[in-house]
Protein backbone atom coordinates (compact mmCIF):
# COMPACT_ATOMS: atom_id res chain seq x y z
CA UNK A 1 0.00 0.00 0.00
CA UNK A 2 0.76 3.65 -0.51
CA UNK A 3 -0.35 6.06 0.99
CA UNK A 4 -1.52 9.51 -0.14
CA UNK A 5 -3.96 10.83 -2.96
CA UNK A 6 -4.39 8.47 -5.81
CA UNK A 7 -3.85 11.04 -8.39
CA UNK A 8 -0.30 11.99 -7.29
CA UNK A 9 0.66 8.57 -6.39
CA UNK A 10 -0.36 6.52 -9.21
CA UNK A 11 1.60 8.60 -11.77
CA UNK A 12 4.51 8.69 -9.58
CA UNK A 13 4.32 5.06 -9.24
CA UNK A 14 3.86 3.85 -12.78
CA UNK A 15 6.55 6.22 -14.04
CA UNK A 16 9.12 4.77 -11.52
CA UNK A 17 7.78 1.19 -12.56
CA UNK A 18 7.81 0.42 -16.01
CA UNK A 19 7.67 -3.08 -16.27
CA UNK A 20 4.38 -2.76 -13.74
CA UNK A 21 2.03 -5.80 -14.32
CA UNK A 22 -1.44 -5.99 -12.40
CA UNK A 23 -3.18 -9.58 -12.41
CA UNK A 24 -5.73 -7.77 -9.78
CA UNK A 25 -7.00 -3.87 -9.31
CA UNK A 26 -9.41 -3.64 -6.75
CA UNK A 27 -11.23 0.29 -6.76
CA UNK A 28 -12.75 1.48 -3.91
CA UNK A 29 -12.52 4.97 -4.84
CA UNK A 30 -15.86 5.60 -5.09
CA UNK A 31 -15.35 9.43 -6.59
CA UNK A 32 -14.94 10.45 -10.43
CA UNK A 33 -11.41 11.94 -10.48
CA UNK A 34 -9.64 9.49 -8.79
CA UNK A 35 -11.18 6.59 -10.32
CA UNK A 36 -10.52 7.66 -13.79
CA UNK A 37 -6.85 8.31 -13.16
CA UNK A 38 -6.30 4.88 -12.27
CA UNK A 39 -7.49 3.20 -15.02
CA UNK A 40 -6.42 5.29 -17.91
CA UNK A 41 -3.05 4.80 -16.14
CA UNK A 42 -3.12 1.25 -15.07
CA UNK A 43 -5.43 -0.42 -17.86
CA UNK A 44 -2.55 -0.85 -20.18
CA UNK A 45 -1.07 -2.66 -16.97
CA UNK A 46 -3.34 -5.01 -16.71
CA UNK A 47 -2.43 -8.33 -18.06
CA UNK A 48 -5.24 -10.13 -20.25
CA UNK A 49 -7.28 -12.10 -17.78
CA UNK A 50 -6.42 -9.49 -15.53
CA UNK A 51 -9.70 -8.87 -12.99
CA UNK A 52 -11.11 -4.90 -12.28
CA UNK A 53 -13.36 -5.22 -9.04
CA UNK A 54 -15.31 -1.82 -8.76
CA UNK A 55 -16.76 -1.58 -5.06
CA UNK A 56 -19.26 1.45 -5.04
CA UNK A 57 -19.92 1.87 -9.10
CA UNK A 58 -23.50 0.78 -8.94
CA UNK A 59 -24.37 2.76 -6.35
CA UNK A 60 -26.25 6.06 -7.20
CA UNK A 61 -24.73 7.69 -4.07
CA UNK A 62 -21.05 7.30 -5.84
CA UNK A 63 -21.80 7.39 -9.19
CA UNK A 64 -18.35 9.12 -10.17
CA UNK A 65 -16.99 5.50 -10.60
CA UNK A 66 -19.57 4.19 -13.04
CA UNK A 67 -18.98 7.76 -15.08
CA UNK A 68 -14.85 7.33 -14.71
CA UNK A 69 -15.39 3.78 -16.21
CA UNK A 70 -17.46 4.43 -19.18
CA UNK A 71 -15.41 7.30 -20.46
CA UNK A 72 -12.26 5.86 -19.56
CA UNK A 73 -12.61 2.18 -21.24
CA UNK A 74 -16.46 2.39 -22.33
CA UNK A 75 -19.12 -0.33 -21.34
CA UNK A 76 -19.70 -1.87 -25.33
CA UNK A 77 -16.42 -3.79 -25.01
CA UNK A 78 -16.43 -5.58 -21.72
CA UNK A 79 -18.82 -8.18 -20.04
CA UNK A 80 -19.65 -6.45 -16.32
CA UNK A 81 -20.30 -9.23 -13.66
CA UNK A 82 -21.73 -9.02 -10.39
CA UNK A 83 -20.45 -10.71 -7.27
CA UNK A 84 -23.20 -12.55 -5.66
CA UNK A 85 -25.07 -10.84 -2.87
CA UNK A 86 -22.92 -8.07 -2.67
CA UNK A 87 -22.82 -4.32 -4.64
CA UNK A 88 -19.11 -4.79 -6.55
CA UNK A 89 -18.93 -6.05 -9.50
CA UNK A 90 -15.43 -6.73 -11.88
CA UNK A 91 -14.57 -7.20 -15.36
CA UNK A 92 -12.05 -9.25 -16.93
CA UNK A 93 -9.68 -7.65 -19.35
Amino acid sequence: MIKGDVTETIPAYVEKHPGLLISLLYCDLDLYEPTKVALELLWPHIAKGGIVVFDEAIMEMWSGEMVALKETLGLEDHLLHRIPNLKQFYLVK
